[in-house]
């Protein structure tokens, strides 16, 4: 019977463990949903459509394993290529200079940073 009881509680533990990792979880995950439409409202010729994470099982080339790729869309005008080359900067400078954000990327287990503008390139921040 002790031995019942004990498996019970273990579970009950394990339960109670994982409704707290979620809970976490989504409250990384809001925090980050606000730091990016933030960031959003940086970007006057820009538009942030979406992010999608990329877990490696090898380190890249610079050690990352993790990293979220910002995915960007002109507005409704065209956007000169050096146009774009400048909001890369812009970008990474609103990013690296917010710490609660970076902090929070750190807390999800996220390495890099990289900003898209297509499906074919990627500019890395950090």
């Amino acid at each position: 019977m002790k031995r019942l009881f004990g498996y019970l509680m273990a579970i009950g533990l394990l339960m109670a463990g994982s409704v707290i990792h979620a809970q976490n979880l989504a409250e990384k995950t809001a925090e980050l949903h606000v730091a990016l439409a933030e960031l959003d409202t940086r970007t006057t010729q820009l538009d942030l459509i979406g992010y999608q994470s990329v877990e490696q099982p090898q380190p890249d080339a610079t050690g990352a394993m993790k990293y979220i790729i910002l995915d960007f869309r002109a507005g409704k005008s065209l956007v000169a290529e050096e146009d774009l080359v400048a909001s890369v900067d812009t970008i990474c400078r609103s990013i690296i200079t917010n710490q609660p954000l970076i902090r929070n990327l750190s807390n999800m287990g996220y390495d890099m940073v990289s900003v898209a503008f297509d499906d074919v390139s990627q500019f890395d921040c950090l």
